[in-house]
């Protein structure tokens, strides 16, 4: 069980804590203004963090905020107003809202109180953000949905030039599926709003200039043009009053370049802010956070070997200064571990996870209302890497954790988590699948289906997404309880879906489109519709063909799990060749990427070495014997190796490894002498099927024959064989009575003679030797085995009842003697 990757979505926030030893009274100084007034200040504002003892605002808008728990150099977290959503009253009644809340995330007290370390909270009347915002999201999204169309029409130029399967075509469309992404409509809000939020007072000249060439309606790629990185790199350098605003100038330009789906620009500009901090040797968090910010976009864009790399320096350069728990380090431990994840390298993203989430709830502890969001995605992503890692039972405490977070959320009003309740409960049906308790999945994922009702925006991409994932998990319980039609009609619901929804995303889609189809062939293999079946297997394997999926990447997986189910239904229908060269496709998938990954293939490497040794068996003959045991033997020893990769206590793999051993012992034990006996009983089972068929007593006679002959050459080779021997003995049996039948009366008897000679446990036969006997007027004889036998058991009776029988159904036959009345005189006393 795939389980299913999950939606998980990545939260952003960052943080400070540097632990010391407590001052006695430390304090921050700060002052409120209103935004882009001239540095105006304003009165009355009540600002506090949870260990200060709060102040209101003065005139001149300065406040203190004094610590008696808290030490220079250690981070608080400052607000405004008694609630948490950063919006106050002065002290005229007039509202205000907090607009750079996020250079305040975390704020460190400074050793020094001075002007220079002064903390400025920049607020604007209570509304005016948002407006500004809607205005320039409105810029934004034209310039965007204008560029979106420019990039299609020239992929349409070059797919009817090149092909739809030329690469470079593949390659560009790949581009603009990411490019869509980063067009979501809530990240251009997200800009719109950091647009709105810019503080004029302490802007460049260049980013007035490109502000209100904004705000008079000009398009952003002629707004842009007023920017100058270069400059303001070298303006930054110089350090002064003007560094922090040059910074965010050549931040600015790189997240217009982002937007412009310029990327390499963009990279480039976040390292040029890299070199500034580092030159001028600003904190290390400052340097960690614009790393983490360019790691973040590589991410976004696809380049996860270069977000790595810049996570990683982030989270070296705080190691190197002493730093083990800041949030900074635990957000770039959260995504990178995140990262490691989707490419499917479990015991990195497990390290690291695991690193991010003690930070977390450390600081969980101190700020509730900020960091338990965080803290609930970070449990959400360790329990959805441990079931993709099989690891179920460890993973239902973090789900459980992360539910309980979102759930208080929910009930607090906070509508927006309910994407992420739908996601936990989900990989929670997932969890319960792979535990095998299916009825609790099927509940819990039903209990989903109920709560996707209450989201407001049923037409959103990210809500689609997370339905199909819902519905693919609820039509897989309904397989594993066997409602085949109601797991039928979940999977076509699913794939309307895709077609409505994400048809023209198919490059992006494809994958889960694929998987869906496999699971809808699935059900149909269940209910015997193998020819549907296949076709539903074999699109599946065309859609990652035609995408241009690379197996060798994350989707290796998907195929992975498709080619077994095609393999099975290969196997079920007997057509071992194929079953056997699918099984092979799959360990070439596993060979290739399983050695550097094998905590991540490890379930489907040992699945598929488990699954080809039966296609082998079914297909063995006395030619084939010594060499396909061999393979058998070989692939299962290559499994056991594997289960020591994998975690003992997981239930699949203890389920493996007893079927492994079993399976090992039967083969060491089998012989040539049964593999050509089953291919001999087949044969068998083919004539005896014509028996049926037969209208004459002769043809019967003539087919048990056959089936004789051919049992006879079979022991001629291994005469010890005791299950050839038994059925033989059956058959010469069958033939006596048959033989009585067309009145070959020596026939019958000799053939009932050789079966008793063949194996004389077989009872039975003497019913038809008795009969033969009589009828060839050997009564002495036949009324020897009438005594005998008489008041014996058989049938749930005695023979008497069956010798009465025989002599009645030979008589309306026509087969009569003098005799008879004797014989059943002799049995009624």
């Amino acid at each position: 069980m795939k389980t299913l990757a999950p939606n998980i979505l990545i939260f952003l926030v960052i943080f400070l804590t540097i632990r010391g030893k407590v001052d006695a009274q430390s304090k921050l100084d700060g002052k409120v203004y209103q935004q882009s007034s001239s540095w105006t200040p304003i009165e009355g504002i009540w600002v506090n963090e949870v260990d200060s003892n709060g102040d209101f605002s003065k005139a001149d808008g300065s406040f203190s905020l004094k610590f008696n728990n808290k030490t220079k150099g250690q981070a608080v977290f400052p607000k405004i107003g008694n609630q948490n959503a950063n919006i106050v009253q002065d002290k005229y009644g007039k509202e205000w809202e907090l607009i750079n809340d996020k250079e305040i995330e975390y704020v460190i007290i400074p050793e020094k109180s001075d002007e220079k370390n002064l903390l400025k909270l920049i607020l604007a009347p209570k509304g005016q953000r948002d407006l500004a915002a809607q205005k320039y999201y409105k810029i934004i999204k034209t310039s965007s949905d204008t560029k979106l169309a420019k990039l299609e029409g020239e992929l349409i130029e070059i797919r009817n030039t090149l092909g739809e399967r030329d690469s470079l075509v593949i390659q560009k469309d790949k581009q603009l599926e990411v490019y869509k992404g980063l067009c979501d409509s809530l990240r251009l809000y997200k800009e719109a709003v950091e647009l709105a939020s810019i503080n004029l007072d302490g802007a460049s000249e260049r980013v007035k200039r490109y502000k209100k060439l904004l705000d008079q309606g000009v398009k952003i790629e002629e707004a842009r043009k007023e920017l100058n990185p270069e400059k303001a790199e070298k303006e930054a350098l110089r350090g002064g009053e003007l560094e922090r605003a040059s910074v965010n100038e050549i931040r600015r330009a790189a997240r217009i370049a982002t937007l412009g789906f310029r990327f390499d620009k963009a990279i480039s500009l976040y390292d040029r802010i890299t070199h500034v901090l580092k030159t001028n040797r600003r904190n290390i968090f400052d340097i960690a956070e614009n790393l983490t910010e360019v790691g973040l976009l590589c991410k976004e864009v696809g380049m996860d070997k270069k977000a790595l790399g810049y996570f990683e320096e982030a989270i070296s350069i705080m190691y190197e200064n002493n730093v083990s728990e800041h949030p900074i380090l635990g957000r770039a431990l959260n995504i990178q571990g995140n990262i490691f994840q989707s490419l499917n390298q479990y015991k990195k993203a497990e390290k690291k996870l695991l690193g991010s989430l003690e930070i977390h709830e450390n600081y969980a502890k101190k700020n509730t209302f900020k960091f338990n969001p965080f803290l609930a995605n970070n449990l959400s992503n360790l329990g959805a890497l441990y079931i993709k890692w099989g690891r179920y039972e460890e993973a239902e405490p973090f789900l459980l954790k992360a539910y309980k977070i979102y759930d208080q959320f929910i009930k607090a009003g906070n509508q927006a988590y309910i994407i992420d309740i739908l996601a936990i409960k989900i990989n929670l049906g997932g969890l319960y699948q792979g535990l095998g308790e299916f009825q609790k999945s099927e509940s819990i994922l039903l209990e989903a289906i109920e709560d996707q009702k209450e989201y407001p925006n049923k037409t959103s991409l990210e809500f689609n997404e997370t339905l199909v994932k819902l519905l693919n998990n609820l039509g897989m319980s309904s397989i594993y309880l066997k409602k085949y039609k109601q797991a039928e009609f979940v999977f076509l619901k699913t794939l309307k879906i895709y077609y409505e929804y994400f048809s023209k995303n198919l490059k992006k889609y494809g994958s889960e489109y694929a998987s869906t189809l496999a699971n809808l062939g699935t059900v149909f293999r269940e209910q015997q519709e193998y020819a549907k079946a296949e076709k539903a297997f074999l699109d599946a394997l065309k859609i990652h063909q035609a995408f241009g999926t690379n197996v060798e990447g994350k989707f290796g997986l998907d195929v992975i799990a498709i080619l077994n189910k095609l393999g099975s239904l290969y196997y079920v229908t007997k057509d071992y060749k194929k079953a056997e060269e699918t099984y092979i496709k799959s360990l070439t998938i596993i060979d290739k990427v399983g050695a550097t990954k094998p905590e991540a293939y490890i379930i489907e490497m040992i699945e598929t070495k488990l699954s080809l040794p039966p296609v082998y068996e079914a297909s063995m003959t006395e030619e084939n014997f010594e060499t396909h045991k061999k393979k058998i033997l070989k692939l299962l020893t290559s499994a056991k190796k594997d289960f020591e990769l994998y975690n003992p206590n997981n239930a699949d793999i203890k389920g493996f490894m007893k079927s492994a051993i079993a399976y090992e012992k039967y083969i060491v034990n089998l012989d040539v002498s049964t593999i050509v006996y089953k291919n001999l009983a087949k044969e068998i089972q083919n004539l005896e099927k014509k028996l049926d068929t037969e209208r004459s007593n002769e043809s019967i006679v003539h087919q048990l024959q056959k089936v004789i002959a051919k049992l006879k050459g079979f022991l001629k080779k291994y005469p010890e064989h005791i299950y050839a021997r038994k059925s033989l003995s059956a058959n010469y049996g069958n033939l006596s009575w048959y033989a009585l039948l067309t009145k070959d009366f020596k026939l019958s008897e000799n053939s009932a003679k050789e079966g008793l000679n063949m194996d004389p446990s077989q009872k039975w036969i003497n019913t038809n030797l008795a009969l033969s006997l009589i009828l060839q007027d050997k009564y002495e004889s036949g009324r020897e085995i009438y005594l005998r036998l008489k008041d014996k058991p058989y049938r749930k009776a005695n023979y008497s009842k069956t010798f009465l029988e025989d002599i009645t159904t030979l008589q309306k036959a026509g087969i009569t003697h003098p005799d008879f009345k004797k014989i059943v005189k002799l049995l009624n006393d």
